[in-house]
């Protein structure tokens, strides 16, 4: 799976595309899936870069044991969220 930062139109795209679903819930299964799968790290940086990009606040959620390297988490809100073991 390619690292979807590296195509800024396509990251605006989809991004749009998933303010219009609203989708979050189904990009977090992605984060939280490597958990337990960590070589689905590449669709898991990707899932949590279109949360950050569609401007997502993250609350309250447990991020332990992710894998998410290379997920851009610029400008990103994370209100009391756990990291333990995360991979970022």
């Amino acid at each position: 799976m390619e690292k979807i930062y590296n195509d800024r139109s396509l990251l605006q795209l989809i991004t749009e595309r998933y303010k219009l679903e609203d989708s979050y819930n189904k990009l977090l299964e992605v984060v939280y899936s490597t958990k337990k799968f960590k070589t689905i790290f590449e669709a898991s940086s990707n899932a949590l870069t279109l949360l950050n990009k569609i401007g997502y606040v993250f609350s309250n959620l447990n991020f332990d044991d992710v894998v998410v390297p290379q997920a851009d988490l610029s400008n990103s809100v994370f209100y009391q969220c756990s990291f333990r073991g995360a991979d970022l």
